[in-house]
């Protein structure tokens, strides 16, 4: 048998339910030991560097995955070759309200560089903002017995900043204003495994909606993404775990004024990972991920430190 507590904290960690109770490794982890304990807190942080690359003659956004949710990098109008650097810093605090929920605040950040081409203008443009904070909740729906066990959740941003276009008479983007939105995106998830000693199996679905804005007398309309991954987890030692996997992702399209301006798109990309338990109530996970699609390339590594209290 071995130590399910490292192998379980990285799972959460990569999802909303990082942070787990100790649990000794000659007995079965149980579904209600993924969330806080009643009357307990904690904490999640995560920095994720991102590198977008993109040939295109469109404008688009490109949803990059925080702990819990996706932030909007937008990209740049015209025939152009993009290459992109993205930072986002996350932080989760989680506290027990009860054995089977579990209520969630976070914030996200982030820092972008960018060298775009347009024809034979070279332009390199920096961005450092506050992104998205929010609320959320997650219940233990089902436990892990002979059939897998199932929990599920539900997120708002709270307060968001979102970067619009500014256009000329004629719609042409003549640059960008950012303005600050609330309840502009909501996020449904859910999380199922099923464990066969010494593996896990894992499927996490993720939906995000995100509201129709006005923007100075116009609409904006960004794309609605579902995300589905199944993954497979594998114990190393008692204290270091493997994971790997496929996330299957699909966004809608990017509308303004009703125009479709980016077509609805999907793609599969790997991803992999690893943790390590430091100290009891202390993890370290490292995971890799691709996303490829028409319009881009997107390479992540994401640094993720648990804490429990």
């Amino acid at each position: 048998m071995f130590n399910k507590k490292a192998l379980f904290r990285f799972l959460g960690a990569a999802t909303l339910l990082s942070t787990l109770l100790h649990a000794d490794g000659q007995t079965p982890l149980k579904v209600e030991e993924l969330l806080s304990k009643k009357n307990a807190f904690n904490v999640d942080v995560s920095v994720a560097y991102s590198n977008i690359d993109q040939k295109t003659a469109m404008s688009t956004v490109v949803p990059v995955s925080t702990l819990l949710s996706f932030i909007y990098i937008p990209a740049y109008a015209g025939e152009q070759v993009l290459d992109q650097d993205v930072v986002v810093a996350s932080l989760n605090l989680k506290y027990g309200l009860t054995d089977w929920l579990e209520l969630v605040m976070y914030a996200n950040g982030h820092n972008t560089s960018s060298r775009v081409q347009l024809g034979d203008a070279i332009a390199n443009q920096a961005d450092t903002d506050f992104d998205h904070a929010g609320i959320g909740a997650t219940f233990r729906v089902k436990d892990e017995g002979v059939y897998p066990s199932l929990l599920v959740g539900v997120s708002t941003n709270v307060i968001g900043r979102l970067t619009f276009a500014d256009r000329d008479v004629d719609g042409n983007v003549i640059g960008t204003t950012k303005q600050d939105k609330t309840f502009e995106s909501f996020n449904f998830y859910a999380l199922s495994y099923y464990t066969v000693d010494p593996v896990v199996f894992v499927f996490k679905a993720q939906y995000q909606w995100s509201v129709e804005e006005d923007y100075k007398g116009d609409t904006s309309d960004r794309p609605d993404i579902l995300a589905i991954s199944p993954q497979v987890y594998f114990a190393v030692n008692p204290y270091t775990n493997l994971s790997w996997g496929v996330t299957y992702r699909y966004q809608t399209e990017q509308r303004f004024n009703g125009k479709v301006e980016t077509i609805a798109e999907s793609s599969i990309g790997y991803n992999i990972g690893v943790s390590y338990e430091v100290s009891r109530g202390n993890i370290i996970s490292l995971d890799a991920s691709n996303n490829e699609t028409a319009t881009y390339s997107q390479n992540t590594i994401n640094l993720i430190y648990s804490k429990r209290f």
